[in-house]
């Protein structure tokens, strides 16, 4: 069946509703028939909204991919760790790495990394929107690495530095083999056991050891 045949049925949403199912039908979409190819009339048809909603709420298709990759990585955008969590380096690290790996090892957002990827040498915005979102997780990570030194517990020299090797780290070959198709998908007891493992392998290459001591 074509789009153009699909049933279109009314029904009462919320504002907020909509967003969300402009959102999920752009991802959809996006990673179906790839970004410069996706039409805003398929994608209204799909959310069952007008393109003129889409407009008004979002503007234009870099923005809707904007919001749906901010979407993925909402875990991010929560409140910093608070300091007494920092007195157990190893589930503070853990905890954070969650967060950044989490949306990288989900199915959409591998999907759109390589959508990303593929189509960015041509369209700079989408490789941006992408790269800026990691960056982010990467500006905060330094932070919580400048707390684990400050308290005792790490000695690092160059905490963004430190930081950027790690997330890298923590993509690793498991994440490649997602992006190349090799692996459909990664369960979240794989993530928590690659973000723990990366954790320790970081804060014992930094002077942490079992006692909890800088050595």
């Amino acid at each position: 069946m074509t789009s153009t045949a699909k049933k279109v049925v009314t029904i009462s949403r919320s504002r907020k509703q909509k967003e969300q199912d402009i959102l999920a039908s752009a991802a959809k979409i996006f990673v179906r028939d790839g970004f410069e190819k996706a039409h805003m009339d398929e994608i209204a048809h799909e959310a069952n909204v007008s393109k003129q909603t889409i407009y008004s709420n979002f503007g234009s298709k870099e923005n809707l991919f904007n919001e749906i990759v901010s979407d993925i990585f909402k875990d991010l955008q929560k409140e910093n760790i608070k300091d007494p969590e920092f007195n157990c380096p190893v589930e503070t690290l853990k905890t954070y790495l969650e967060r950044l790996m989490t949306p990288l090892y989900s199915k959409k957002g591998v999907a759109l990394y390589r959508l990303a990827i593929s189509e960015g040498q041509h369209n700079h915005k989408l490789s941006q929107i992408f790269i800026s979102r990691i960056e982010r997780g990467i500006t905060r990570l330094a932070t919580v690495l400048e707390k684990l030194s400050d308290k005792g517990f790490i000695q690092i020299d160059d905490s963004h530095e430190e930081a950027h090797n790690l997330i890298y780290q923590c993509k690793g070959l498991a994440h490649s083999k997602l992006l190349c198709g090799f692996d459909k998908s990664i369960s979240k007891e794989e993530v928590e056991f690659l973000a723990k493992k990366n954790a320790l392998q970081f804060l014992e290459s930094h002077g942490y050891d079992t006692s909890g001591n800088a050595k």
